[in-house]
C-alpha cells in the first residue's frame, strides 16, 4: 500500500455519477444490491478514473489492466471505500471511491478495517525481501500495526500470486536498468522499497543473485 493523492473530480462525473445517482436515491433510500447493480453510474467514470490515477490500483500499489486479462480478478474496478449497501448515501460520491483490483475490492466487501489510501503514510508499511511479504514496518505507530497485517490479510496481499508479480517486477528491475523509470510507474511501492532498503545495503547484489535473469 503507498499513499494516494486524491484528484479532483473528472470532468464528467457530475452530470454521469452524482445527479443522476442523487436522483435515484432521492426515490430509494435504501436500495438493494440489485438496485444498486442497475443503477451503478459510477461505472460511466471507470475509463476517466483509470487514466487518473495511471491504472495503479490503490491497495497492492501495482498496474492493473483495465479489462481482464486471463482472469476476472485481475482488472481494475471502483471501490466505495465506505460500503454502500450499509451507507447509500456516499455511493455516488466522488471523495469515496478507490481504484483498485477487481479480487480486492471482493476481498474487501463491506469491511471498514482497511486504512484509507488517500490517508495512510509510506513509512508504515515494509516488504520483507527475503519472503517478499508486505507488512507493517518499523515506523509504523505500534497501535496501527495489528490494523496493517489484518489489512493485508483481508486482502490477499501476501497470496501466491502477489509475492510472484513482486519477484518478476523486482527480477525486471535488478537485471534491466534501463527499464526502471517504467517500473517505478507500474510498480511505484515495490521500487520505492527496493531503492530504500538497497542505499546502503548490498540488496541489489543478493537480488541479483537470487533472481532469475528474466525472459526478453
Amino acid at each position: 500500500m503507498i499513499r494516494v493523492k486524491q484528484i479532483s473530480p473528472t470532468p464528467s462525473y457530475e452530470a454521469k455519477v452524482l445527479l443522476p445517482g442523487e436522483a435515484f436515491l432521492a426515490n430509494n433510500p435504501t436500495p438493494s444490491r440489485e438496485q444498486f447493480n442497475r443503477n451503478n453510474y459510477w461505472r460511466a467514470i471507470h475509463d476517466e478514473m483509470y487514466l487518473a490515477y495511471h491504472g495503479i490500483c490503490m491497495y497492492c500499489a501495482s498496474w492493473t489492466p483495465r479489462t481482464s486479462k486471463g482472469g476476472s480478478f485481475l482488472q481494475s474496478s471502483i471501490d466505495h471505500f465506505i460500503p454502500k449497501g450499509p451507507y447509500p448515501k456516499f455511493a455516488y460520491r466522488w471523495e469515496n471511491f478507490r481504484l483498485c483490483r477487481n479480487d480486492i475490492n471482493t476481498k474487501k466487501a463491506t469491511g471498514l478495517y482497511v486504512p484509507d489510501p488517500f490517508f495512510v503514510r509510506n513509512i508504515w508499511f515494509t516488504i520483507d525481501f527475503a519472503t517478499w511479504r508486505v507488512g507493517p514496518s518499523a515506523k509504523a505507530p505500534e497501535y496501527l500495526r495489528h490494523r496493517i497485517r489484518s489489512t493485508f490479510v483481508i486482502l490477499g496481499l501476501n497470496e501466491d500470486f502477489y509475492i510472484e508479480e513482486r519477484v518478476n517486477a523486482a527480477s525486471i528491475y535488478v537485471h534491466r536498468p534501463l527499464e526502471r523509470p517504467e517500473l517505478r510507474k507500474l510498480y511505484p511501492f515495490l521500487t520505492g522499497e527496493i531503492e530504500k532498503q538497497s542505499h546502503g545495503t548490498d540488496l541489489l547484489d543478493i537480488l541479483r543473485s537470487v533472481l532469475s535473469v528474466p525472459e526478453m
